[in-house]
């Protein structure tokens, strides 16, 4: 199928999910199209503290079992440990599964060695975030300045409280979305001011462009579908209204700042507010400071994608 043959992989399954899996199933599964024949599992509950486990086995692939966060977690310990030679195979059973390092869905993998699902190793990049040059976190998907985050509640998706979670891992659905900006507020691109002022920003995002498959219509988003073509990996954008977890069409027109930028510049937000947290691929990750650092990371980390038929 494409694949070289895996000797050992490590299995990591998001704990809030695991009830809900069928292990068996993803190890026979996985197990016959890779050509595994040892499985790296850990006990440990805090998934960052398996994954470093797992890792010390040096296994040959990492089977991520969640959402983005999941596969945010395995493939950033992937780039700090430089384990560049392992391989992370993500199937999607979480909240989030949208980003490139979802190799596969939960529901594919029932029939997946019947099939004519064919995958290939990618070299998948990443956004770098940092404060005052010290690295706080990679992003695959897209990073958000807020004080909630996107989950689910009793199976039901919901934005959460960022705080709470962070101080308690508690779930608990925000109640207030604050504003993420002060009126210091800038955008610089390579030590050039660009965007100044916060009087209408609402909304933060940092994302990948990765080829334009992402925006579909070059009427509707031609700045973005032009930046790709001219070699532009990233794109800052700025929103006057909360578009995340919005379930209904705004009644009125969203206004948008867009900031296509490439793995040479070196991108800064500052002005942002207190009670601001930085959510990295859906994680809340810390506090955020007043000032932060973005750049694009190439080939961060090595991921089984499907085919392109």
């Amino acid at each position: 199928m494409g694949c070289r043959e895996m000797k050992k992989a490590g299995l990591v399954i998001n704990p809030h999910i695991e009830k809900h899996i069928d292990t068996g199933l993803v190890v026979d599964s996985i197990g016959t199209l890779l050509g595994i024949n040892e499985w790296l599992t850990s006990e440990e509950k805090d998934i960052q503290k398996a994954i470093a486990r797992i890792l010390r086995e040096k296994p040959d692939v990492i089977i991520g079992v969640g959402g983005d966060g999941t596969m945010n977690f395995i493939a950033s310990s992937l780039i700090k440990n430089e384990a560049k030679n392992i391989t992370l195979l993500g199937v999607g059973a979480g909240t989030g599964n949208v980003g490139p390092l979802i190799s596969l869905r939960y529901e594919e993998i029932h029939n997946i060695v019947s099939t004519s699902i064919d995958l290939e190793i990618a070299e998948i990049d990443a956004i770098e975030v940092r404060h005052a040059s010290n690295t706080l976190g990679y992003a695959f998907v897209d990073v958000m300045i807020a004080n909630y985050f996107p989950g689910s509640i009793d199976g039901k998706f919901t934005l959460l409280d960022a705080r709470k979670f962070l101080e308690s891992e508690a779930i608990e659905p925000v109640r207030m979305k604050l504003k993420p900006v002060t009126e210091k507020f800038h955008v610089e691109k390579n030590e050039k001011k660009l965007f100044e002022g916060g009087k209408e920003i609402e909304q933060i995002a940092v994302a990948l462009l990765y080829d334009g498959k992402c925006y579909v219509g070059k009427v509707a988003c031609g700045i973005l579908c032009a930046a790709v073509k001219n070699g532009m990996e990233g794109v800052v954008v700025l929103s006057d209204q909360k578009t995340m977890g919005i379930s209904i069409v705004p009644e009125k027109f969203v206004k948008l700042w867009h900031l296509p930028f490439s793995r040479n510049d070196l991108v800064m937000i500052g002005g942002i507010a207190e009670g601001m947290y930085l959510i990295i691929d859906g994680n809340p990750i810390m506090h955020a400071p007043e000032n932060l650092e973005f750049l694009i990371v190439k080939n961060a980390v090595r991921c089984y994608r499907k085919k392109e038929v």
